[in-house]
Protein backbone atom coordinates (compact mmCIF):
# COMPACT_ATOMS: atom_id res chain seq x y z
CA UNK A 1 0.00 0.00 0.00
CA UNK A 2 1.18 3.39 -1.16
CA UNK A 3 1.76 5.55 1.77
CA UNK A 4 2.74 8.67 0.11
CA UNK A 5 1.23 11.63 1.38
CA UNK A 6 -1.67 13.09 -1.22
CA UNK A 7 -0.16 16.20 -2.82
CA UNK A 8 -2.34 19.05 -2.13
CA UNK A 9 -3.78 21.15 -4.95
CA UNK A 10 -1.52 24.38 -5.84
CA UNK A 11 -3.00 27.33 -4.62
CA UNK A 12 -3.54 29.66 -7.64
CA UNK A 13 -0.80 32.11 -7.28
CA UNK A 14 -0.80 36.28 -9.27
CA UNK A 15 2.46 36.57 -10.58
CA UNK A 16 4.55 39.24 -9.37
CA UNK A 17 4.91 41.16 -12.97
CA UNK A 18 1.29 41.29 -13.01
CA UNK A 19 0.83 44.59 -10.65
CA UNK A 20 3.44 45.86 -12.27
CA UNK A 21 2.14 45.76 -15.30
CA UNK A 22 -0.82 47.21 -14.12
CA UNK A 23 0.61 50.22 -12.83
CA UNK A 24 2.53 50.92 -15.69
CA UNK A 25 -0.41 50.48 -18.33
CA UNK A 26 -2.40 52.79 -15.79
CA UNK A 27 0.90 55.23 -16.26
CA UNK A 28 1.25 55.05 -20.04
CA UNK A 29 -2.87 55.83 -20.37
CA UNK A 30 -2.73 58.78 -18.07
CA UNK A 31 -0.22 60.30 -19.84
CA UNK A 32 -1.46 59.22 -23.42
CA UNK A 33 -4.55 61.14 -21.93
CA UNK A 34 -2.66 64.22 -20.67
CA UNK A 35 -0.84 64.18 -23.94
CA UNK A 36 -4.82 64.16 -25.95
CA UNK A 37 -6.18 67.16 -24.08
CA UNK A 38 -6.75 69.25 -26.88
CA UNK A 39 -8.25 66.50 -28.58
CA UNK A 40 -10.14 65.10 -25.82
CA UNK A 41 -11.78 68.46 -24.64
CA UNK A 42 -14.16 69.53 -27.14
CA UNK A 43 -15.22 65.80 -27.56
CA UNK A 44 -15.87 65.27 -24.34
CA UNK A 45 -17.89 68.45 -24.22
CA UNK A 46 -19.59 67.98 -26.63
CA UNK A 47 -20.55 64.53 -25.74
CA UNK A 48 -22.16 66.42 -22.32
CA UNK A 49 -23.93 69.14 -24.47
CA UNK A 50 -25.25 66.51 -26.39
CA UNK A 51 -27.02 64.80 -23.29
CA UNK A 52 -28.33 68.15 -22.53
CA UNK A 53 -29.72 68.79 -25.32
CA UNK A 54 -31.20 65.15 -26.78
CA UNK A 55 -34.51 65.80 -24.37
CA UNK A 56 -35.34 68.64 -26.26
CA UNK A 57 -34.99 66.72 -29.48
CA UNK A 58 -36.86 63.81 -28.17
CA UNK A 59 -39.93 66.26 -27.03
CA UNK A 60 -40.31 68.03 -30.44
CA UNK A 61 -40.13 64.57 -32.71
CA UNK A 62 -42.90 63.30 -30.42
CA UNK A 63 -44.71 66.41 -31.16
CA UNK A 64 -44.30 64.98 -34.92
CA UNK A 65 -41.21 67.24 -35.75
CA UNK A 66 -39.18 65.86 -37.90
CA UNK A 67 -35.95 64.40 -36.47
CA UNK A 68 -33.99 66.85 -39.15
CA UNK A 69 -35.65 69.74 -38.04
CA UNK A 70 -35.94 69.51 -34.29
CA UNK A 71 -32.29 69.30 -34.73
CA UNK A 72 -31.47 72.06 -36.62
CA UNK A 73 -33.93 74.30 -34.38
CA UNK A 74 -32.01 72.72 -31.29
CA UNK A 75 -28.62 73.06 -33.32
CA UNK A 76 -29.50 77.22 -34.05
CA UNK A 77 -30.96 78.01 -30.83
CA UNK A 78 -27.32 76.81 -29.55
CA UNK A 79 -25.55 78.76 -31.91
CA UNK A 80 -27.18 82.08 -31.39
CA UNK A 81 -26.47 81.58 -27.81
CA UNK A 82 -22.59 80.63 -28.22
CA UNK A 83 -22.28 83.35 -31.02
CA UNK A 84 -23.44 85.70 -28.56
CA UNK A 85 -21.61 84.53 -25.19
CA UNK A 86 -18.67 84.14 -27.58
CA UNK A 87 -18.81 88.05 -28.98
CA UNK A 88 -19.41 89.29 -25.72
CA UNK A 89 -16.83 87.28 -23.87
CA UNK A 90 -14.10 87.55 -26.50
CA UNK A 91 -14.43 91.49 -26.49
CA UNK A 92 -13.84 91.55 -22.62
CA UNK A 93 -11.46 88.47 -22.16
CA UNK A 94 -9.35 91.36 -24.85
CA UNK A 95 -9.96 94.15 -22.76
CA UNK A 96 -9.05 92.32 -19.24
CA UNK A 97 -6.34 90.90 -20.88
CA UNK A 98 -4.99 94.69 -21.58
CA UNK A 99 -5.46 95.91 -18.60
CA UNK A 100 -3.69 92.58 -16.87
CA UNK A 101 0.16 94.35 -16.67
CA UNK A 102 -1.81 97.39 -14.44
CA UNK A 103 -4.39 95.31 -12.52
CA UNK A 104 -1.07 93.60 -11.08
CA UNK A 105 0.45 96.48 -10.14
CA UNK A 106 -2.29 97.73 -8.60
CA UNK A 107 -2.28 94.34 -6.84
CA UNK A 108 1.51 94.99 -5.44
CA UNK A 109 0.29 98.60 -4.03
CA UNK A 110 -2.81 97.17 -2.30
CA UNK A 111 -0.31 94.15 -0.92
CA UNK A 112 2.03 96.58 0.04
CA UNK A 113 -0.42 99.33 1.74
CA UNK A 114 -1.57 96.28 4.08
CA UNK A 115 1.38 95.37 4.87
CA UNK A 116 2.61 98.72 6.58
CA UNK A 117 -0.88 99.37 8.25
CA UNK A 118 0.01 95.68 9.84
CA UNK A 119 3.52 97.44 10.78
CA UNK A 120 1.67 100.32 12.27
CA UNK A 121 -0.72 98.25 14.56
CA UNK A 122 2.03 96.62 15.83
CA UNK A 123 1.97 92.98 13.94
CA UNK A 124 5.57 91.65 13.14
CA UNK A 125 6.07 91.18 9.47
CA UNK A 126 9.17 89.29 8.64
CA UNK A 127 11.31 90.09 5.96
CA UNK A 128 12.26 86.59 4.32
CA UNK A 129 10.20 83.78 4.06
CA UNK A 130 7.21 85.81 4.89
CA UNK A 131 3.61 83.59 4.68
CA UNK A 132 1.40 86.11 3.70
CA UNK A 133 3.59 87.55 1.32
CA UNK A 134 3.23 84.34 -0.54
CA UNK A 135 -0.35 83.96 -0.16
CA UNK A 136 -0.58 86.87 -1.75
CA UNK A 137 1.98 86.45 -4.36
CA UNK A 138 -0.25 88.80 -7.48
CA UNK A 139 2.19 86.58 -9.80
CA UNK A 140 1.25 83.54 -8.83
CA UNK A 141 -2.53 84.45 -8.46
CA UNK A 142 -2.75 86.56 -12.08
CA UNK A 143 -1.05 83.71 -13.45
CA UNK A 144 -3.63 81.18 -12.51
CA UNK A 145 -6.73 83.25 -13.50
CA UNK A 146 -4.78 83.56 -16.82
CA UNK A 147 -4.71 80.28 -17.04
CA UNK A 148 -8.85 79.53 -16.48
CA UNK A 149 -9.78 82.84 -19.05
CA UNK A 150 -7.48 81.24 -21.34
CA UNK A 151 -9.39 77.47 -20.90
CA UNK A 152 -12.02 79.91 -21.41
CA UNK A 153 -11.00 81.38 -24.19
CA UNK A 154 -10.46 77.55 -25.48
CA UNK A 155 -13.37 76.68 -25.22
CA UNK A 156 -14.92 79.46 -26.92
CA UNK A 157 -12.51 79.35 -30.02
CA UNK A 158 -13.04 75.36 -30.03
CA UNK A 159 -17.40 76.42 -30.54
CA UNK A 160 -17.53 75.48 -33.93
CA UNK A 161 -15.80 71.67 -33.89
CA UNK A 162 -17.89 71.41 -30.25
CA UNK A 163 -21.38 72.49 -31.89
CA UNK A 164 -20.65 70.33 -35.39
CA UNK A 165 -19.89 67.04 -32.69
CA UNK A 166 -22.89 68.04 -31.43
CA UNK A 167 -24.89 67.72 -34.38
CA UNK A 168 -23.40 64.41 -34.80
CA UNK A 169 -24.31 63.19 -31.98
CA UNK A 170 -28.05 64.33 -31.89
CA UNK A 171 -27.92 62.35 -35.47
CA UNK A 172 -27.32 59.40 -33.18
CA UNK A 173 -30.59 59.29 -31.21
CA UNK A 174 -32.61 56.14 -30.84
CA UNK A 175 -29.52 54.19 -32.36
CA UNK A 176 -26.98 53.76 -29.43
CA UNK A 177 -29.11 50.18 -28.57
CA UNK A 178 -28.71 48.84 -32.36
CA UNK A 179 -25.40 50.30 -32.48
CA UNK A 180 -24.53 48.00 -29.04
CA UNK A 181 -25.80 44.83 -29.90
CA UNK A 182 -24.27 45.12 -33.47
CA UNK A 183 -20.60 45.40 -31.89
CA UNK A 184 -21.27 43.85 -28.26
CA UNK A 185 -24.25 41.52 -28.30
CA UNK A 186 -28.01 41.63 -27.54
CA UNK A 187 -26.80 40.52 -23.73
CA UNK A 188 -24.03 43.02 -22.99
CA UNK A 189 -24.20 44.90 -20.01
CA UNK A 190 -23.31 47.85 -21.68
CA UNK A 191 -27.06 48.65 -22.13
CA UNK A 192 -27.59 49.05 -18.41
CA UNK A 193 -24.67 51.16 -18.32
CA UNK A 194 -25.59 53.48 -20.76
CA UNK A 195 -29.31 54.07 -19.53
CA UNK A 196 -27.66 54.20 -15.99
CA UNK A 197 -24.90 57.14 -17.11
CA UNK A 198 -27.30 58.65 -19.43
CA UNK A 199 -30.02 58.72 -16.57
CA UNK A 200 -27.80 59.76 -13.67
CA UNK A 201 -25.43 62.11 -15.65
CA UNK A 202 -28.44 63.72 -17.46
CA UNK A 203 -30.08 64.68 -13.81
CA UNK A 204 -27.05 66.18 -12.84
CA UNK A 205 -26.62 67.90 -15.57
CA UNK A 206 -29.64 69.23 -15.55
CA UNK A 207 -29.94 70.82 -12.11
CA UNK A 208 -26.42 71.47 -12.44
CA UNK A 209 -26.84 73.92 -15.56
CA UNK A 210 -29.82 75.64 -14.18
CA UNK A 211 -27.89 76.34 -10.96
CA UNK A 212 -25.20 77.40 -12.84
CA UNK A 213 -26.80 79.54 -14.84
CA UNK A 214 -29.14 81.23 -12.42
CA UNK A 215 -26.27 81.70 -10.07
CA UNK A 216 -24.17 83.51 -13.39
CA UNK A 217 -27.15 85.47 -13.89
CA UNK A 218 -27.75 86.85 -10.54
CA UNK A 219 -23.70 87.35 -9.91
CA UNK A 220 -23.39 89.28 -13.25
CA UNK A 221 -26.60 91.91 -13.08
CA UNK A 222 -25.06 92.31 -9.14
CA UNK A 223 -21.84 92.78 -10.36
CA UNK A 224 -23.14 95.40 -13.19
CA UNK A 225 -25.04 97.30 -9.94
CA UNK A 226 -22.28 97.34 -8.37
CA UNK A 227 -20.00 99.04 -11.05
CA UNK A 228 -17.30 96.14 -11.25
CA UNK A 229 -15.65 95.98 -15.12
CA UNK A 230 -16.22 93.40 -16.83
CA UNK A 231 -19.62 91.71 -15.35
CA UNK A 232 -20.73 89.58 -18.32
CA UNK A 233 -17.26 88.05 -18.45
CA UNK A 234 -16.99 87.03 -14.24
CA UNK A 235 -21.19 86.24 -14.26
CA UNK A 236 -20.14 83.42 -17.66
CA UNK A 237 -16.74 82.75 -15.00
CA UNK A 238 -19.53 82.31 -12.09
CA UNK A 239 -21.37 79.88 -14.62
CA UNK A 240 -18.53 77.87 -16.05
CA UNK A 241 -17.03 77.62 -12.43
CA UNK A 242 -20.17 76.64 -10.39
CA UNK A 243 -19.97 73.26 -12.01
CA UNK A 244 -16.76 72.76 -9.97
CA UNK A 245 -17.85 71.61 -6.59
CA UNK A 246 -16.80 73.25 -3.17
CA UNK A 247 -14.16 75.26 -4.46
CA UNK A 248 -15.35 76.43 -8.03
CA UNK A 249 -17.41 79.32 -6.79
CA UNK A 250 -14.48 80.94 -4.31
CA UNK A 251 -11.94 80.71 -7.65
CA UNK A 252 -15.05 82.44 -9.61
CA UNK A 253 -15.17 85.03 -6.50
CA UNK A 254 -11.35 86.55 -6.63
CA UNK A 255 -11.41 88.69 -9.56
CA UNK A 256 -14.55 90.63 -8.82
CA UNK A 257 -14.09 91.17 -5.30
CA UNK A 258 -10.01 92.05 -6.40
CA UNK A 259 -11.37 94.54 -9.25
CA UNK A 260 -13.66 95.96 -6.34
CA UNK A 261 -10.88 96.42 -4.25
CA UNK A 262 -8.41 98.26 -6.72
CA UNK A 263 -11.62 100.47 -8.06
CA UNK A 264 -13.54 101.42 -5.47
CA UNK A 265 -11.48 100.23 -1.78
CA UNK A 266 -12.34 97.92 1.18
CA UNK A 267 -16.28 98.99 1.36
CA UNK A 268 -16.85 97.69 -2.61
CA UNK A 269 -15.37 94.48 -1.79
CA UNK A 270 -16.84 93.52 0.84
CA UNK A 271 -20.46 94.09 -0.49
CA UNK A 272 -19.42 91.99 -3.72
CA UNK A 273 -17.97 89.34 -1.80
CA UNK A 274 -21.38 89.59 0.42
CA UNK A 275 -23.24 89.58 -2.44
CA UNK A 276 -21.71 86.42 -4.28
CA UNK A 277 -21.45 84.18 -1.09
CA UNK A 278 -25.30 84.95 -0.69
CA UNK A 279 -26.24 84.20 -4.34
CA UNK A 280 -24.22 80.95 -4.07
CA UNK A 281 -25.46 80.17 -0.90
CA UNK A 282 -29.10 80.53 -2.03
CA UNK A 283 -28.42 78.69 -5.31
CA UNK A 284 -25.92 75.75 -4.31
CA UNK A 285 -26.72 75.49 -0.82
CA UNK A 286 -30.43 75.82 -0.30
CA UNK A 287 -32.14 75.05 -3.76
CA UNK A 288 -29.42 72.79 -5.51
CA UNK A 289 -29.60 69.73 -2.85
CA UNK A 290 -33.56 69.98 -3.23
CA UNK A 291 -33.71 69.72 -6.84
CA UNK A 292 -31.03 66.90 -7.38
CA UNK A 293 -32.69 64.91 -4.59
CA UNK A 294 -29.68 61.94 -4.80
CA UNK A 295 -26.00 62.00 -5.12
CA UNK A 296 -24.18 60.01 -7.08
CA UNK A 297 -22.61 57.27 -4.28
CA UNK A 298 -18.94 59.48 -4.66
CA UNK A 299 -17.45 60.43 -1.22
CA UNK A 300 -16.70 64.01 -0.54
CA UNK A 301 -12.79 62.77 -0.41
CA UNK A 302 -13.03 61.10 -4.11
CA UNK A 303 -14.89 64.20 -5.55
CA UNK A 304 -11.80 66.38 -4.48
CA UNK A 305 -9.03 63.45 -5.85
CA UNK A 306 -11.05 63.55 -9.07
CA UNK A 307 -10.73 67.31 -9.10
CA UNK A 308 -7.09 67.05 -8.68
CA UNK A 309 -6.76 64.00 -11.06
CA UNK A 310 -8.73 65.70 -14.01
CA UNK A 311 -7.11 69.23 -13.64
CA UNK A 312 -3.93 67.23 -13.83
CA UNK A 313 -4.99 65.05 -17.38
CA UNK A 314 -7.20 67.52 -19.21
CA UNK A 315 -6.30 71.04 -17.80
CA UNK A 316 -8.51 73.53 -16.15
CA UNK A 317 -11.39 72.48 -18.41
CA UNK A 318 -10.94 68.70 -16.33
CA UNK A 319 -12.10 70.28 -12.69
CA UNK A 320 -15.38 71.45 -14.73
CA UNK A 321 -15.94 68.03 -16.02
CA UNK A 322 -14.76 65.93 -12.81
CA UNK A 323 -17.76 64.91 -11.70
CA UNK A 324 -19.44 63.51 -15.29
CA UNK A 325 -16.47 61.84 -16.15
CA UNK A 326 -15.77 60.34 -12.46
CA UNK A 327 -19.66 58.93 -12.60
CA UNK A 328 -18.63 57.51 -15.71
CA UNK A 329 -15.64 55.40 -14.69
CA UNK A 330 -17.26 54.15 -11.18
CA UNK A 331 -20.26 52.82 -13.54
CA UNK A 332 -17.80 51.25 -15.80
CA UNK A 333 -15.76 49.30 -12.75
CA UNK A 334 -18.82 48.32 -11.68
CA UNK A 335 -19.31 46.43 -15.06
CA UNK A 336 -16.28 43.54 -14.43
CA UNK A 337 -16.38 41.75 -11.08
CA UNK A 338 -13.04 41.86 -11.10
CA UNK A 339 -12.94 45.70 -10.65
CA UNK A 340 -15.81 46.33 -8.18
CA UNK A 341 -13.98 47.24 -5.26
CA UNK A 342 -12.31 49.60 -7.10
CA UNK A 343 -15.76 50.86 -7.69
CA UNK A 344 -16.74 50.56 -3.78
CA UNK A 345 -13.59 52.32 -2.71
CA UNK A 346 -15.17 55.68 -4.67
CA UNK A 347 -18.15 55.53 -2.68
Amino acid sequence: MDTTPATEPSEKRVPVTTPLIVVASLIVIVAGLRAAAGFLVPIISAILLTLILAPGVVFLTRKRMPKGLAIGLVTLLVIAVGAGVGIVVGDSLVGFTRELPARVRGLEEVKARLFDMLVRIGVQVPTEDNPLDSALDTQRIMGLFTQILGAVRSLVANGFIIVMLVVFGLLQIGRTRAMVDQALGPDSKVHDVLARYSGEVFEYLRVKSLMSLGTGICVGIALTILGIDYAVLWGLLAFLLNFIPNIGSLIAAVPPVALGLLDYGLGRAIAVAACIIAINMTFSNFLEPRLMGRSFGISPWMVFVALLFWAYVLGPVGMILAIPLTVALKLGLEMSDRTKWLAALMA
